[in-house]
């Protein structure tokens, strides 16, 4: 079945989400508010989820939230929403944790990098990105090297003076597959037991009566001219 949102279920969704900020539960109201967005988007619904996010210590997803509602409230000619929702984006963003996925140049081919399970783009390596604070897995994967595995923790400083967490991705190349290569001195041996196994296949032929056939061909050979 198709859900239709009616205005009533909208304004239930954004009073809900409302009355959950207003009593400081941040999380059920981040949820809330997001649903009523993704049916409607209207500036003080982005208001508050920004807040929530913020509250939550999601400085990136706040700040961006923060930027949309501005954008939106300015679209509408809502002039004071979009000021203060400006001022508290610019405020956001000294404080929120960049994370640079350092690979080695050139970046190999078939590489696949995950954050928590996430594909990164290639355009997203080697260059800062904007994140929440929080824990991350970091894994890379790429044909011909080992896996590589690691982990991350960012926080929400009060201000970023450090610059960008730099995480390298280490790949190792896989272990080539042994080759075995013979002593030195095994074709020599190879060749004599060949010279022997002839003598011995002769002296079995001139044991057989073979001796007077030798002798008859040695004296051919010198009656030719």
């Amino acid at each position: 079945d198709v859900l239709i949102a009616t205005p009533g279920r909208l304004m239930d969704l954004f009073e809900r989400g409302k009355s959950k900020w207003l009593e400081q539960q941040f999380e059920e109201a981040a949820a809330l508010l997001t649903a009523s967005q993704d049916q409607l988007a209207v500036p003080s619904t982005l208001a508050l989820l920004a807040d929530s996010y913020e509250q939550l210590g999601r400085l990136r997803s706040a700040s961006e939230a923060f930027g949309r509602a501005a954008l939106l409230a300015g679209e509408r000619g809502n002039l004071a929403l979009e000021h203060s929702a400006r001022t508290r984006e610019a405020a956001l963003q000294p404080r929120i944790p960049q994370l640079e996925i350092r690979v080695p140049e050139p970046v190999p081919v078939g590489l696949l990098v995950t954050l928590n399970g996430v594909e990164v783009p290639a355009r997203h390596l080697n260059v800062p990105l904007a994140i929440d604070a929080g824990y991350y897995q970091l894994e890379a994967r790429a044909p011909g090297f080992l896996p590589s595995l690691s982990s991350v923790r960012l926080t929400n400083d009060r201000v970023q003076l450090a610059g960008p967490r730099v995480v390298p991705v280490l790949l190792s190349a896989l272990p080539s597959e042994p080759v075995v290569v013979a002593p030195a001195g095994k074709p020599q041996a190879v060749v004599a037991d060949a010279s022997r196994s002839r003598q011995q296949e002769l002296g079995l032929w001139l044991g057989a009566g073979g001796v007077a056939a030798a002798v008859a061909g040695r004296s051919a050979f010198a009656a030719e001219p």
